[in-house]
């Protein structure tokens, strides 16, 4: 059956399961990148001229840049996949996340870069805009113009998840409000010290985008409604985890965001056997629905097909009633009473 229905419905049968098994598969691996960084060497910093412009690491090593950036992608790549993939009346202010962590990323980026370092504020803005509106190719205005007063229905079905883009927008933000030589911030019913990093600052910078990534992901998972939906656990699982070691002060920051994979492996684990089981089930439902549409096609080919050659068979009698009319002979009233018995006939056997 499947065979069949890949065979004869290739275009369909590609269009939905395999599109929706590769969605899965990207949301349930994307956080596991965050490890890619631990391939780099911590001793080496990498510098190289390229195109006349010079790349000097302000990391001190490359492991630290790649994980910074690293730690900016991850939650830019989810908000653009939550951004193509869902119609709800949030995708403006998705576009302001998209927008903010597109500069956040470029601004990183470009402060490597010797030539241009002290402009990268300004670069970085206009470079995000460009490749924002671009992304956006008019889904913004599409969006904002499908339905009649979309803002309405936005305020009536969906203040929460306003309120937590809000709140992630926050979040990204938040750590440019704090000094960098403060090394313990009180906030008089609670103190934030700087948990192993330079700074408060830059604590607070690592958790706000890691409750970002949780946000953004979290807020997919409550507004999605197909099955690939439980693969969003997998980044939520792992940030928890991520989030757990900074917090206990139980590893060294020389090798964060490595060890968290095994830690949640058995939780991934169990994730990754349930969207197996959906997904075949789900391909049981696309080669269901594309069986029953062809048969359904099928039937109702046959029946017009039916209905055409009854409609010829009529237009033939009338004609020929017409033609013994005129006739008015005694072969004509003969030919008369068998066309009468015939049309009984039929009638007989439809009753």
């Amino acid at each position: 059956m499947y065979l069949f229905a890949v065979v004869v419905f290739p275009a369909k049968f590609k269009d939905n399961y395999l599109k929706e098994l590769l969605l899965a598969t990207i949301l349930f691996c994307l956080p596991l990148l965050i490890s890619i960084h631990a391939l780099f060497s911590e001793d080496s910093v990498t510098n190289f001229t390229l195109f006349g412009l010079k790349f000097e690491n302000a990391h001190g090593s490359d492991m630290g840049l790649v994980w910074c950036l690293l730690l900016i992608a991850i939650p830019l790549i989810f908000t653009i996949l939550f951004f193509s993939n869902t119609s709800s009346a949030l995708k403006p202010f998705l576009l302001l996340l998209i927008w903010w962590l597109t500069y956040e990323f470029l601004c990183e980026f470009i402060n490597q870069i010797e030539n241009i370092q002290s402009q990268r504020r300004l670069t970085s803005g206009i470079l995000a805009t460009i490749l924002v509106f671009n992304l956006s190719n008019f889904r913004l205005s599409f969006c904002l113009y499908k339905e009649k007063n979309p803002f309405i229905k936005f305020r009536r079905r969906e203040g929460f998840f306003l309120f937590a883009v809000i709140m992630t927008f926050l979040l990204f933000l938040l750590y440019r409000f704090v000094g960098t030589t403060i090394q313990e911030l009180d906030l008089v019913f609670l103190k934030i010290s700087n948990f192993g990093f330079s700074n408060v600052s830059v604590f607070i910078w690592v958790m706000g985008y890691k409750l970002g990534l949780s946000f953004i992901v979290f807020m997919w998972y409550l507004m999605e409604r197909k099955w690939w939906k439980y693969a969003l656990l997998s980044p939520i699982l792992l940030t928890f985890y991520q989030m757990k070691t900074i917090l206990s002060g139980s590893s060294d920051l020389d090798v964060l965001d490595e060890h968290e994979i095994f830690e949640s492996s058995p939780f991934l684990l169990l994730v990754a056997l349930v969207l197996i089981a959906l997904s075949k089930n789900a391909k049981d439902q696309y080669v269901a629905q594309l069986v029953y549409q062809k048969t359904s096609s099928r039937i109702e080919r046959l029946l017009e097909q039916r209905n055409q050659e009854h409609v010829n068979a009529i237009s033939d009698t009338k004609r020929r009633l017409t033609d013994l009319k005129e006739q008015k002979t005694t072969v004509a009233i003969n030919d008369l009473m068998e066309i009468k018995k015939q049309l009984e006939h039929e009638l007989g056997e439809r009753a």
